[in-house]
Parts: C-alpha cells; sequence; structure tokens
C-alpha cells in the first residue's frame, strides 16, 4: 500500500493519557512562533512549495513547536488533502494519531515514534485491509492481511510486497499482537464514529468500553479461527489415515493374489507330476 493510500486516525495513548487542549490556556497573541505551553489555532503554521499546513492543538516548552494533542490540516493548491489528529511531540507525530484523505473512505489506525509509523490498521472500503507492522510507511513484517471476500491468513511482507502466507502456529504472538490493535482502532474510529471528540473525556470513557468489548470478540474470534484450524488438519489427518489404511489394504490383497497364485501353481504341477508332495514344486 502507498503511502498516499493511509489514513491515520487515533486517540489517546493506551486511552488514559490526558491531552493538553484541556488543560492548558489558551495562546496570546497572533505570533504562533513564540506560543508556549499553550492551546491555539495557526493558519499558515508551516508552508514548503504547494503545501501549506494549518494546526489546531498544544504547544509545549519549545516556542512555535507542536507538542501534545492537535490537528494539523495539509492543503495542496489551496485544497485540503487531508486531515492529521493525534499526538505529537517536537513537532512529530507521536504515539498514536489519525489521518483521513479528503478523497478517499478508508481507515487507519497507527502508532508513530517520533514521526516513524511502527504498527497499523488500515481498513479498505471493500473490507480488504491489514494489520501489521510498518516500515518507511509500507507493510513490513509479518501481518494480519485480509480479502475482500472475508479470508484472511499471516503473510509476511517486505517493503509493501506479500512474499508469502506464513503458519498461524508458528507465529501466534504475532497473531495475537494484530487482533488485540484491530480491537483497539475499532474502539477509536466507532467512539468517533458516535460523535465523541477525540482527547475528551467521554470519548476515553466510549473507547476503554469498547475496547473491553472488542478485545473479547478478537480473543472469541481466535479460538474460532484455531478450532478451524485444528479441525481442517484433524480432516487432513482422517483423509490421509484413509488414503493409508486403503494403500494397506490394497498390498494386503496384492499379497493374498500372489500367494494364492503360488498355491494354484503348485498344485497343478503336482497333478501334473511335475512334482512329488513338497518337493521340487
Amino acid at each position: 500500500m502507498k503511502t498516499i493510500n493511509w489514513i491515520f486516525i487515533i486517540c489517546l495513548v493506551f486511552f488514559t493519557h490526558s491531552f493538553a487542549d484541556g488543560n492548558l490556556p489558551k495562546c496570546k497573541g497572533s505570533d504562533f512562533s513564540k506560543w508556549m505551553n499553550c492551546y491555539g489555532e495557526a493558519k499558515n503554521f508551516k508552508t514548503n512549495g504547494v503545501f501549506r499546513i494549518d494546526y489546531y492543538g498544544s504547544f509545549g516548552n519549545n516556542p512555535g513547536v507542536r507538542d501534545g494533542f492537535g490537528v494539523s490540516e495539509i492543503f495542496n493548491n489551496g485544497k485540503k488533502e487531508r486531515t492529521f489528529e493525534g499526538e505529537f511531540k517536537n513537532n512529530k507525530p507521536h504515539g498514536i494519531g489519525l489521518e483521513i484523505f479528503a478523497y478517499q473512505d478508508a481507515k487507519t489506525v497507527s502508532k508513530f515514534l517520533n514521526g516513524e509509523m511502527l504498527y497499523s490498521y488500515h481498513l479498505y472500503p471493500n473490507g480488504a485491509g491489514y494489520t501489521g507492522p510498518i516500515k518507511n510507511f509500507l507493510r513490513h513484517g509479518i501481518g494480519l492481511a485480509r480479502m475482500d471476500d472475508g479470508k484472511e491468513g499471516l503473510v509476511r511482507f517486505e517493503n509493501d510486497k506479500p512474499i508469502k502466507v506464513v503458519k498461524y502456529s508458528s507465529y501466534s504472538n504475532e497473531e495475537i499482537e494484530a487482533r488485540n490493535f484491530e480491537a483497539k482502532a475499532k474502539s477509536i474510529l466507532e467512539c468517533k464514529e458516535l460523535g465523541f471528540n477525540i482527547g475528551k473525556k467521554d470519548f476515553t470513557e466510549c473507547s476503554v468500553q469498547l475496547y473491553t468489548l472488542y478485545k473479547e470478540e478478537a480473543l472469541e474470534t481466535q479460538k474460532i479461527k484455531t478450532a478451524e484450524r485444528q479441525a481442517a488438519a484433524a480432516k487432513k489427518q482422517a483423509i490421509a489415515a484413509q488414503k493409508q489404511a486403503k494403500a494397506a489394504e490394497e498390498q494386503a490383497r496384492q499379497s493374498r493374489i500372489k500367494n494364492s497364485n503360488a498355491l494354484m501353481k503348485k498344485g497343478m504341477n503336482m497333478l501334473s507330476g511335475n512334482c512329488t508332495l513338497g518337493v521340487n514344486c
């Protein structure tokens, strides 16, 4: 999946952090490059060629530096391209955050460390998606991949390219991590859709409650998937055992035919006088 396809969404680190917009005073003055330890709206916060960023959120101990919870609106040639909502540290996304593109309906919940995306839940409108590790904004590592028909599996990716499907039994920890992160992502997305504002107390309460439910659902899903895989393995073993039994039965039948033919030949030789009983037959 390309960088342009990502939509990053998230709220609180582990759902417990209290964001600065509820604790900091409103910034004073119009020169946001001097704003410290306050919450304000900075139009034209950053410009780079045809891109412009408007920022609404917290400023920390360093003047004019985004730190804490905030929203960055990114414009391309005057048109809003995407919106990032989440946590910042030293002007970079840090922890968990949300980005929505104006021209897409995909949904993504991602975890950042000093601006680097480490893990992500990405869901396309058709039901296809991916939950797993990220490197350089590309799928990289073992993650849970889902097709638009609902089929899923653990897949090893390298630089966004699927390399091979791996066994759940060999990577159970990766499966658990992916399903737990999906539970967290779903709770965040649903609370957002219900109209709760990220960073507020009611959003935290909503996300915690839903996360518990989705986590239990994820555990049940994993149990069901494990049972299904065990049943499929048992079926394969049964089929293999059945084939083996048929092969053994056929071998025994051929052995009986061979022995019967040998006895018949011996009897014919005795009747013809070619041999005597038990001698040279």
